[in-house]
C-alpha cells in the first residue's frame, strides 16, 4: 500500500521539485490538493482544482496527484461532514452509511438533494471553516519538509 503511495504521490512530487517548483509552491498545491480532495460535495473537486492551479499559477500535476489520493479520505469523511453538517443546520439526518445515500440518489437526484440539501449545505460550512486552519498549518510543515527533500535531491 504504502509502496503505490510512494509511486502514484511522493515520487511525483519529488520529481517536480528537481525540475524547479519552489518548495513555497508546491507547498501550496499540497494543501490545497488536499483540502479540496476531502471536500463533501462529490465530482466536483477536479475542476476546483484545475480552476485555482490556474488563477494561482501552481503546477496543474501537483495540485491533481494530490488531489486524488485524498478520493478515499473524502469517501471516509463524507459522512461525518455531512453528519455535522446536518447538526450545524439544525436538520434531521438518518444516513448511517455510504449505501444508504447511494440508495437515495437511486431514487432521483430531485429527490436526494430534497432530503440532503440541508445536510450538504452545513458540511461544505463545517468543511470551510475547519480545513483552512488545517491546511494553514501543514503548509508550513510542508514547506520545510520540501525545502529538505530538494537540499537531499540536490546533494545526490
Amino acid at each position: 500500500m504504502f509502496r503505490i503511495f510512494k509511486t502514484k504521490v511522493i515520487d511525483p512530487l519529488l520529481h517536480l521539485l528537481k525540475q524547479g517548483v519552489s518548495p513555497q509552491k508546491l507547498a501550496l498545491a499540497t494543501v490545497i490538493g488536499m483540502g479540496m480532495g476531502v471536500m463533501p460535495v462529490l465530482g466536483v473537486t477536479t475542476m476546483i482544482c484545475a480552476g485555482l492551479a490556474f488563477l494561482l499559477r501552481l503546477n496543474m500535476v501537483a495540485i491533481q496527484v494530490v488531489n486524488y489520493a485524498m478520493y478515499p479520505l473524502q469517501l471516509m469523511l463524507f459522512l461525518p461532514f455531512l453528519q455535522a453538517g446536518a447538526n450545524f443546520m439544525d436538520v434531521p439526518l438518518a444516513l448511517f452509511s455510504i449505501e444508504q445515500v447511494l440508495a437515495l440518489f437511486d431514487k432521483g437526484w430531485l429527490v436526494a438533494g430534497q432530503q440532503l440539501g440541508g445536510a450538504v449545505l452545513g458540511a461544505v460550512l463545517v468543511w470551510s471553516l475547519t480545513v483552512p486552519l488545517v491546511a494553514f498549518l501543514l503548509y508550513f510543515v510542508l514547506v520545510m519538509i520540501y525545502e529538505k527533500a530538494l537540499v537531499k535531491l540536490n546533494s545526490k
